[in-house]
């Protein structure tokens, strides 16, 4: 029998038991009561500790640079894109504590974007679930695969309970209402069987007129970094959602792009950095900006726009780019 085949049949027989953990569900968070005009900030890939003389870690000077932007932008709360913790998350067992599940998650988590006094929704992204399981099951047994792991999904509902209010997480996947929008987050490493697609649209449809945010770890379109991964798009639609903006972590950069009439923000640079210096991000059909450098982006709602504003690690604007209802493609910001 061929290696390959050995390996796909091995990791076939290791997902047997995730057949009982089934669907997600789909949760809701409380409403974030922030009026008609929302400001969000989105970062992703935020759970490596901070590491001196790397170029593709941040150090701890970096991580406090990024921390002081984070709380002077007026915010309402912020979305934590997935991958809260590297390189694996800890596993919290059925007797564990709240207090316990943030003993082990508080360095990587809450002392990089807790504590600045806004509300973290938080996103599980493949580290959170395991470093490698969910990229080799899709890679070899195809997209609808994918990881999950209830001990470390665990953690996290544990650390929600132990910050009520400020860390965020109902549900492996849960609807936000924002007010002039409705934010749906989704545990993507999961595989597809268990993403909530017709309770997220009938969440959706109760106010078919706010703005449509849906959002995950893993990204829907992306050049340079994680472009073989392209199961995020498939998804939507045949599930028929078209959502009038995607947010994603996973690739370890800055990017804007618009495909299939679907604008996508990958913000994934919050403590890990990829370079490419063979590959021009706005080259590629459908890329509006792409950066590599520590970040994050802002997101600016209100009843008739979305605006987004790409940070560097100060705060200092890199790009900026908004739409309206009739748009998708959008424009640069007037």
């Amino acid at each position: 029998m061929p290696d390959k085949t050995k390996i796909a049949l091995a990791l076939g027989a290791l997902s047997l038991p995730l057949l009982a953990l089934g669907s997600t569900g789909f949760a809701t968070a409380p409403d974030l009561d922030a009026g008609d005009s929302v400001r969000l900030l989105l970062l992703g890939d935020t759970g490596q500790l901070p590491v001196d003389g790397d170029p593709h870690k941040m150090d701890a000077s970096q991580r406090a640079r990024l921390r002081a932007a984070l709380g002077a932008q007026d915010a309402d709360a912020i979305v934590d894109l997935g991958d809260l913790f590297y390189n694996k998350a800890p596993k919290c067992g059925r007797g564990e504590s709240p207090e316990g599940a943030g003993g082990k998650l508080d360095a990587h988590l809450y002392d990089h974007v807790g504590g600045l006094d806004l509300p973290v929704y938080m996103v599980l992204g493949n580290h959170d679930v395991g470093p490698i399981g969910e990229w080799a099951k899709r890679k070899l047994l195809g997209r609808r695969t994918g990881k999950r792991s209830k001990a470390r999904e665990r953690c996290y509902r544990l650390y929600a309970q132990q910050r009520p209010g400020e860390m965020i997480f109902p549900g492996e996947a849960y609807g936000v209402d924002l007010g002039p929008a409705r934010l749906g987050l989704l545990h993507t490493s999961a595989p597809e069987r268990t993403w909530p697609a017709d309770e997220l649209k009938a969440w959706l449809a109760e106010d078919p007129d706010d703005w449509q945010i849906l959002g995950g770890h893993h990204v829907l379109y992306e050049v340079c970094d994680k472009t073989d991964e392209d199961f995020v798009l498939p998804w939507l639609q045949e599930n028929e959602l078209q959502p009038d903006l995607w947010i994603n972590g996973h690739a370890h950069l800055l990017q804007l792009s618009v495909v299939a009439g679907v604008p996508a923000v990958t913000s994934g640079a919050g403590s890990k950095l990829r370079e490419f210096p063979d590959c021009d991000p706005t080259a590629h059909e459908g890329v509006e900006f792409g950066v590599s450098q520590y970040g994050f982006a802002v997101l600016d709602i209100t009843p008739e726009t979305l605006r987004v504003s790409f940070r560097d690690i100060d705060g200092g604007e890199l790009h900026c780019w908004q739409r309206g209802r009739d748009n998708p493609q959008g424009e640069a910001c007037q």
